[in-house]
């Protein structure tokens, strides 16, 4: 009986030895890309009015902070409520402005560099496409 348990606790332990390096593989595999740096795009709010709006990602203490930047809307470097990252979904909500953004972060070919952030903005009842791009330095 003795030799039956030791060989099942054997094989327990060899289980878990083995598994454990395939799970933590598998998460860094779907973990995304960096968001850090600036990310810009239109929001477009009608067919003859449209102003550029840009969030800088960076990140503090292992989480991700942004903040916003808009001229058109008066906005220089408001900080975001939440900002939270689940595989390649993103949202941020600003909650002085009844803001939420949900978007999805698009990858390149390779997998290693996120290209684009694609996503809508909702602010009280409406929803507006988003659609944001790397930038060096926001222009707006």
């Amino acid at each position: 009986m003795k030799s039956t348990l030791a060989t099942g606790l054997i094989l327990f332990v060899l289980t878990l030895s083995l598994g454990i390096p395939r799970l933590a593989i598998a998460d860094e595999a779907i973990a995304p890309p960096s968001l850090i740096g600036t990310w810009e795009g239109p929001l477009i709010l009608s067919s003859d009015e449209n102003m550029k709006l840009a969030l800088t990602f960076s990140l503090n203490e292992g989480k991700y902070t942004a903040v916003l930047i808009s001229s058109g809307m008066g906005i220089y470097a408001m900080p975001a409520d939440v900002v939270r990252v689940r595989g390649l979904n993103l949202t941020i909500r600003l909650q002085r402005l009844d803001l939420e953004i949900l978007g999805t972060l698009r990858l390149d070919d390779s997998g290693g560099k996120i290209q684009r952030i694609d996503g809508s903005w909702f602010q009280g009842s409406e929803m507006v496409p988003l659609v944001l791009q790397s930038v060096d330095s926001p222009s707006c």
